[in-house]
């Protein structure tokens, strides 16, 4: 990119931030009184409420119990997982807790913020209230990353802060010792219970078990089995015997031998009382099935009556400790400065809100306000040529009339910028051509006629021959500005079509002057009619410069018509009060029949300082400043 584009852009940033300060300078009281208001806000909030002292204390939580005891079964809590904290959080926060620390401190009194007022009136508030208030002042938080809870407790007395801030840990850590003794102690009242429960049934399965050893006569179903087991193997040893001895008789003795008849009435005897010992052990065994049956239920009852009886010894041995995963890590000191008002942070806050709102509310009336106001705005929404900017400085000497201000003061700034119009439009027109120039604006009131009686002086001034009409037929201002006679003007030569023109000269060297005349029925038709076309070529002739005075454009139509019989037409701008739709209306009203606008003046403009108009657009010398003053 080369130098001199760089350059430009430079140049052109540096603008915009001048342009963006100079806005805000133009709002500065705005800004200041949001700043005052805020400040005022700031101090008297600060000096009204009550200071608020926070006493702070922290407590750890644990993730486990204390182990003490040595039972094996003994499972004391185990606390993991962030939903755990957060529970106790809740709890800590709780209105049940609330009311233990409520009672432990002794009462509450809820206080008001304000000096003014006062703090509380004994006896007349509720117990409810009083347990709000004192939760409204206490602040629970959890410290991440960590098993630490802080608690804040505020009050307008620092040792009643401390007070409250060391109750609420002591209270919670007591509360939460007494739930789990109370755990136990429900426990150990249900293992109770259940024991008397166990104890009923081992008796009754014991007694069961004595009732029937008593029915079937059974002192020890095992060792009675095993006698009968014995008895019947005795019995089929003989049975055993007897076959083989009597198989071997057969070889000697026939089957009616009495010794075979005898061996035959021993085997058959044998033989009913192994059937009858089978029978007898099957009985004995079905009835120890059933004592066995009997005997483990006494067993069982009795093992979990033991058990029972174990479980109550161990909880009763964790009922009488007092173990806590809770614990204080900093006790609550008694503050001795207050948190709030903190006057410097509320006074920096004040003034930071007071100028953010001053700015905002700046450039909000700067959106809003859809005015003309700087010679850029002429530039770029109307895409014309800028040729002046008129102060508004001569309205502070009243004596001196604003329309004759160039000829009366010469020392005032404003002729500055009235030579500066004149060198504009005379650059604009190098060969002298354009002779006659129409000046009007959007609406009335914008300061037309003060610029036309003005730049037609410093033409006159600079040795040019000007006349001034009155073109305006509606409201004729110039004659009195003068102080000549309207009885005759333009509307009679182009009425009667006189040759002879009534013009007035003016203490103005070089400077004439042309009056309305009588105002005519039909201002619209005069100006258009083919009488005005030889009036203006008539005067061209004779005069350097002949300057129209008009009506607004958006009000009538006369500037319009005048406008196609002229060389070209200036428009005046008034700042900061015509629209901007107004101003691109009457251009396109202008452009649409073929006139030509030289350019736009901008009136009544405001100087600002550090590198305002006066400096950026002309640079006016420091004379002037010196002799206004």
């Amino acid at each position: 990119m080369p130098d001199n584009q760089n350059d430009f852009i430079a140049a052109e940033e540096a603008v915009d931030i001048r342009e963006f300060f100079l806005k805000l300078y133009k709002k500065k009281w705005v800004i200041i009184s949001f700043i005052v208001l805020c400040v005022a806000f700031a101090l008297i909030y600060s000096f009204m409420v009550q200071p608020v002292y926070k006493a702070t204390t922290r407590i750890m939580i644990k993730s486990n119990t204390p182990r003490v005891v040595n039972f094996q079964q003994v499972t004391l809590p185990r606390y993991r997982g962030i939903s755990y904290y957060n529970t106790q959080i809740a709890v800590l926060k709780s209105r049940n807790i609330a009311n233990l620390v409520y009672e432990k401190i002794g009462g509450y009194e809820p206080y008001n913020k304000w000096k003014s007022r006062n703090s509380s009136k004994q006896g007349s508030f509720t117990r409810e209230v009083r347990i709000n208030s004192l939760l409204g002042n206490v602040k629970i938080e959890f410290i991440r990353q960590s098993q630490l809870i802080q608690i804040d407790a505020e009050h307008i007395n620092p040792e009643i802060a401390a007070k409250i801030a060391n109750a609420w840990a002591n209270v919670y850590i007591s509360h939460s010792l007494e739930s789990q003794i109370s755990q136990v102690q429900y426990a150990s009242t249900w293992l109770k219970e259940e024991i008397e429960k166990a104890k009923g049934k081992v008796k009754q399965a014991e007694k069961m078990l004595q009732d029937y050893r008593k029915a079937h006569h059974i002192i020890d179903a095992s060792s009675k089995e095993t006698e009968n087991i014995t008895f019947l193997d005795q019995l089929i040893q003989r049975k055993a015997e007897l076959e083989i001895e009597l198989s071997q008789q057969l070889n000697y003795y026939k089957e009616k031998h009495p010794i075979m008849i005898g061996l035959k009435s021993e085997l058959k005897l044998i033989e009913e009382k192994v059937k009858d010992e089978k029978q007898r052990l099957l009985a004995l065994k079905e009835k120890a099935v059933q004592y066995n049956v009997l005997k483990r239920e006494v067993e069982t009852s009795q093992a979990f009556y033991n058990s029972l009886l174990s479980r109550l010894k161990e909880t009763s041995s964790i009922e009488g400790l007092r173990l806590s995963n809770i614990e204080v890590v900093d006790e609550a000191k008694v503050p001795k400065s207050p948190v709030r008002p903190n006057k410097k942070t509320n006074l920096t806050f004040a003034l930071f809100l007071g100028l953010s709102m001053g700015i905002g509310t700046s450039f909000l009336f700067e959106s809003l306000d859809q005015s003309i106001k700087t010679p850029e705005d002429i530039q770029k929404i109307l895409n014309l040529p800028f040729l002046g900017l008129i102060p508004n400085t001569y309205l502070k000497d009243k004596k001196t009339s604003a329309e004759l201000i160039v000829f009366k003061d010469f020392q005032s700034p404003v002729v500055e910028s009235y030579s500066s119009l004149r060198t504009n439009i005379a650059f604009s027109n190098p060969d002298m051509r354009k002779k006659t120039l129409v000046v009007t604006s959007a609406g009335p009131g914008q300061g037309k006629t003060t610029i036309s009686t003005n730049l037609a002086t410093v033409f006159a001034q600079a040795g040019e021959k000007t006349i001034l009409i009155d073109a305006d037929f509606r409201h004729p201002r110039l004659h009195s500005i003068f102080g000549v006679s309207r009885v005759e003007g333009i509307t009679e030569i182009l009425a009667n079509n006189k040759k002879d023109f009534p013009i007035h000269s003016t203490e103005i060297p070089n400077l004439d002057l042309l009056v309305c005349g009588a105002i005519p029925p039909n201002p619209s038709e005069l100006l258009g009619s083919k009488s005005m076309e030889n009036f203006i070529q008539q005067l061209s002739k004779i005069y350097d410069r002949v300057i129209f005075d008009t009506p607004p454009v958006l009000a009538v139509s006369d500037a319009v018509i005048l406008s196609t019989k002229v060389d070209t037409t200036l428009l005046i701008v008034e700042a900061g009060r015509t629209h901007k739709k107004a101003v691109i209306r009457t251009a396109e009203i202008i452009k649409s029949v073929e006139s030509k606008i030289i350019g736009a003046v901008l009136n009544m403009a405001k100087p600002e300082k550090g590198g305002g108009y006066y400096y950026y657009h002309y640079g006016y010398p420091q004379q002037n400043k010196k002799s206004k003053s």
